[in-house]
């Protein structure tokens, strides 16, 4: 008896042992070169929960206000997502059976029984994604304040929102279609949500229609620049101004680009099936000045360079420079428009194709800029402001900062 008592003890210390490497499903991910994110339970949809935290990016670039001219530090990552390492759902209810339909319509490189979580990036084939889980009630506390926003603007300046949906909005395989359902959802509730005296551009059906072309990337988290391009042209026909076509910019493509997916996953399945990389260089003739953060002089940049993209592997560095500087473009155009491009790091995939559009271009980004929003677009006499951020922010909690640009001194 004493000896089964024993054998039973030095079991039950092995299980324990063995449990003690298990990381819990609230653990906080590695975030490798990418800032903290913070997870966000789908059991839970509330604000607290959605933490779609304000991630910074992994700058490398001075963000001080000095006037010391430089030249733009490329970063080596730069990630707005809320890395879910929470325990899976159970297979798809009928009530989904649309959702896993439409999954399985546009996500025919693996099967359900290929898909896994790795450190919370959900894994199908060779793609990684991360899951999206917004609310519908911070979409439409973000809504608000997008409408007192333009409240505060006037009827001077036109007022947009154009949320960039994620990868698994549309790719999430037919296990996880709920990701699919919650996408559908909440940008119909965005849509619903959107203030009467804002345009609510529609990009969410724009890119399904696209869904068949390279608009995501496979080992990145972030959007690719032809869902930028597709997502612009939506707003160029809201806004009645012209918008070139695709032939029109120069296109550079880059091989064996492996992006952020792998920087958090750690798969080797992403690091092993690397993609191209592809770069719409805008032909528009332009300057662009460039202030670093906390310099909110416009008389007095930083650095100044001729486009907003940079010929570079990398979707941090590629597309502006990064998410903390705040740029200025003017171009040679006579549209009598001026915009400004409130945004997070999916609109900088966005800007780019703006500027044969308008005059002038300002872009901000929402995090990183702690003055009044309302009095940049008087001062720099903008006719149109649109907010060009991603679909965890605006369901998430990142949103919060457009009240801080609006109420800001």
């Amino acid at each position: 008896m004493k000896r089964f008592a024993l054998c039973v003890f030095l079991a039950f210390c092995l299980l324990i042992s063995a449990c003690s490497g298990i990381e819990s499903p609230d653990a906080e991910p590695s975030s490798a070169d990418a800032s903290s994110n913070s997870s966000a339970a789908e059991s839970d949809v509330s604000e607290s929960a959605d933490s779609s935290v304000e991630s910074s990016s992994a700058e490398t670039a001075e963000s001080s206000g000095s006037n010391e001219t430089s030249e733009c530090s490329v970063p080596e990552s730069s990630a707005d997502v809320t890395v879910d390492v929470s325990v899976p759902e159970p297979p798809v209810s009928e009530e989904d059976s649309s959702a896993a339909d439409v999954s399985a319509s546009v996500n025919s490189e693996a099967g359900d029984d290929t898909a896994y979580l790795a450190n919370g990036i959900l894994i199908t084939g060779t793609r990684g994604m991360e899951q999206y889980f917004g609310s519908p009630e911070s979409g439409a506390s973000c809504s608000k304040m997008i409408g007192d926003f333009k409240n505060d603007l006037g009827d001077g300046v036109e007022v947009y929102t154009a949320v960039a949906p994620h990868t698994s909005c549309y790719y999430a395989p037919s296990s996880y279609s709920n990701l699919i359902e919650r996408g559908r959802m909440n940008f119909a509730n965005l849509k619903e949500k959107c203030a009467p005296n804002v345009h609510y551009v529609d990009v969410y059906n724009a890119l399904w229609e696209h869904v068949d072309e390279p608009i995501y990337h496979r080992t990145e988290l972030h959007w690719a620049a032809l869902a930028g391009y597709y997502a612009a042209e939506a707003f160029a026909k809201e806004a009645n101004v012209s918008f070139p076509p695709l032939d029109s910019y120069k296109k550079i493509v880059k091989q064996g680009y492996v992006g952020s997916a792998y920087t958090f996953s750690k798969a080797d399945v992403i690091k092993n099936n690397p993609e191209d990389f592809v770069i719409y260089m805008p032909q528009t003739e332009c300057t662009a000045y460039y202030y670093n953060e906390g310099n909110y002089d416009l008389s007095s940049p930083n650095f100044e360079r001729d486009n907003i993209v940079f010929d570079t592997m990398g979707y941090a560095g590629a597309f502006i420079c990064g998410d903390s500087y705040t740029v200025k473009v003017v171009t040679k155009n006579n549209t009598g428009r001026k915009l400004v491009i409130f945004k997070d790091s999916y609109g900088n995939a966005f800007a780019p194709f703006t500027l044969a559009s308008f005059d002038e271009i300002y872009i901000v980004d929402i995090r990183y800029y702690k003055r009044n929003g309302v009095k940049l677009c008087k001062e720099v006499g903008a006719t149109d402001a649109v907010f060009a951020i991603s679909a965890n922010t605006a369901t998430g909690v990142v949103y919060k900062h457009i009240e801080e640009l609006r109420t800001a001194p």
